[in-house]
C-alpha cells in the first residue's frame, strides 16, 4: 500500500468516526433518567420516551404510618392510597392522621407531580367535627412517602391545629 493511499485511508477513517453525532446529544431525559444510545433509561416509577410520565400505579396500596405532631394515632393505623378515576395526576388518600371520622369519610385528594404530592386545603365533615387538611410530601422511593401536613379542627367549642409529620411505608 502506498503512503498516499494509507494517509487517505487514515484520514477517511478519522473523518468518518469523528463526525459521528452523539445519539444522546439532543435527548433530554427527565426525572433522573439517563440516555443510553439515544434512548432514555427511566428510573423506577417513570415511563415515556423522556421519562416524563409518572407511573402513579406504584404508589397505590396500604401504608403503615408513623406520625409525629398528631394526636389520636395508634401504632396499628393504616393509610390507603388509591387511584382517582381516570386521573394520572390525582391520588385518593384515606384515613390520613387517624382522626375521629368514619373510615369511608376521611378522604383527601392529593395531586402528584413527579415524586411530589400536594394536598390543597380540603374541608372534611365528620359530623360533630370538621377537619381542614393541607400539606405536601415526597415519595422517597417506591412504597415510601414522607409527608408534612396540618389539620385544623373544631368541635364547636374547642379549636386545635396539628402540624404533623408522617412517614408512610407500604405494607
Amino acid at each position: 500500500m502506498t503512503k498516499k493511499i494509507w494517509i487517505g485511508l487514515v484520514f477517511f477513517c478519522f473523518i468518518t468516526f469523528s463526525c459521528r453525532q452523539d445519539p444522546c446529544e439532543e435527548v433530554s431525559c427527565q426525572n433522573g433518567g439517563t440516555c443510553i444510545e439515544g434512548v432514555c433509561n427511566c428510573p423506577e416509577g417513570f415511563e415515556g420516551p423522556f421519562c416524563e410520565i409518572l407511573d402513579s400505579q406504584q404508589h397505590f396500596g396500604t401504608y403503615a404510618a408513623d406520625y409525629q405532631g398528631c394526636i389520636n394515632t395508634s401504632p396499628e393505623h393504616k393509610v390507603l392510597l388509591k387511584k382517582v378515576d381516570s386521573s394520572a395526576s390525582q391520588i385518593l388518600i384515606q384515613q390520613l392522621g387517624d382522626y375521629a371520622c368514619p373510615s369511608d369519610t376521611l378522604e383527601l385528594i392529593g395531586i402528584l407531580n413527579g415524586n411530589q404530592i400536594n394536598i390543597d386545603s380540603q374541608l372534611i365533615d365528620c359530623g360533630p367535627i370538621q377537619y381542614l387538611f393541607n400539606g405536601s410530601g415526597t415519595f422517597t422511593s417506591a412504597g415510601k412517602l414522607s409527608l408534612n401536613f396540618s389539620v385544623s379542627y373544631s368541635d364547636g367549642v374547642n379549636e386545635r391545629t396539628d402540624n404533623c409529620t408522617a412517614k408512610l411505608e407500604r405494607n
